[in-house]
């Protein structure tokens, strides 16, 4: 006797290049399938575009060979499945897919093995596709030389540049650079890893001031050996005068020129800060935050990965409603972190 069998489930179709064979995936709970057919129709016209007829195929899978389906274009696939006893199941319902041909999505200004000789380093990206199918996202990522995950950008879409920049790289260390993405229609994109070797002569500056007694000419000679600090502003938007720096929806970044792995003093005079994260140290070491507690407002440091965080309290801050600035008395311009044998402290107090 006769038995229909329970129609199968095809599992969603992500887009693919159909120059290549596709496998497809599919559930199905009733008695041991030993053959499966499928059949594609395009969506556009309706018309069969393949058909497998009965394949044999005990997994819950078809493979479309490749060359079978036109870059471009949407289809709908269904399949049904086939006992021993030739007892079949009806068509899965139908599920909507779409074929294109593989995107070019790679670094243009590095190749495998670069060799990089400064502590910076600006990934460039390009991505082309045939059929114009657009890119939604793109992430850039930055690995050790065991490819452990050291740092990744924000996820970034199409209206920004198709770059970003990592600082602070080691030298003499090789790194590998990856970036990954996603098409308008899910299509994944990956760069694969590239392998990075850094490596750059460093000047030592061991004197940074020498004062010389010329006593048979009757004068003092000076010298100074200064250290240029390199950095990035996020947009043009800062005005610097009288020494003091005011940024507007903008980040600065000191990448270049000194690192500090052991005991340091921190000292930043600040007379404005805006509410949230507003410093962040190296290699995600600590930052220090503004927030608001029913109506007073704090300074936070904390260390991320110790579960440590300290809190201090800025009284007369007041909020600026033109600026949506916090604006601080005099009385609490320096802000000072310091660490000690791996144990952190902050203040906060007038610069007298």
């Amino acid at each position: 006797m006769s038995k229909i069998l329970e129609t199968p489930v095809l599992l969603p179709i992500a887009p693919f290049d159909p120059a290549f064979d596709y496998k497809l995936q599919y559930t199905y709970n009733d008695n041991q399938a030993v053959q499966n057919q499928v059949i594609i129709t395009d969506n556009a016209t309706g018309e069969i575009a393949y058909d497998s007829d009965r394949v044999d195929n005990m997994s819950s899978s078809h493979t479309i060979p490749g060359g079978t389906l036109s870059p471009g274009n949407q289809y709908l696939a269904q399949v049904q499945v086939f006992d021993e006893d030739n007892n079949h199941s009806g068509l899965s319902e139908a599920v909507l897919f779409y074929c294109f041909t593989a995107p070019e999505f790679a670094f243009t200004n590095l190749t495998d093995g670069y060799n990089c000789k400064n502590a910076n380093l600006t990934l460039e990206l390009s991505y082309a596709q045939a059929e114009d199918e657009t890119l939604k996202s793109f992430q850039f990522m930055k690995y050790s030389y065991d490819k452990t995950l050291l740092e990744t950008s924000e996820t970034l879409y199409p209206t920004a540049a198709l770059s970003h920049s990592f600082y602070g790289l080691e030298n003499n260390n090789t790194y590998y650079f990856r970036a990954v993405g996603e098409t308008t229609h899910g299509m994944s994109l990956d760069t694969g890893y590239v392998a990075v070797n850094v490596s750059f002569n460093t000047i030592p500056a061991n004197v940074v001031f020498q004062v010389e007694n010329n006593y048979q000419n009757g004068y003092i000679q000076l010298q100074l050996n200064i250290r240029s600090i390199g950095y990035a502003l996020a947009n043009d938007n800062y005005t610097l005068a009288d020494g003091r720096l005011t940024l507007q929806n903008n980040t600065l970044t000191y990448n270049e020129g000194f690192s500090v792995t052991d005991d340091f003093c921190l000292l930043a005079d600040i007379s404005k800060l805006p509410l949230g994260t507003f410093f962040k140290a190296g290699d995600n070491a600590f930052s220090l935050s503004v927030i608001e507690v029913c109506g007073s407002y704090y300074c936070k440091l904390a260390v991320p990965d110790s579960g440590f965080a300290q809190f201090i309290a800025l009284p007369g801050a007041t909020p600026d409603t033109e600026s949506g600035m916090l604006l601080l008395p005099d009385t609490l311009s320096i802000f000072e972190v310091k660490r000690i044998n791996g144990i952190y402290n902050l203040s906060v107090y007038s610069r007298t």
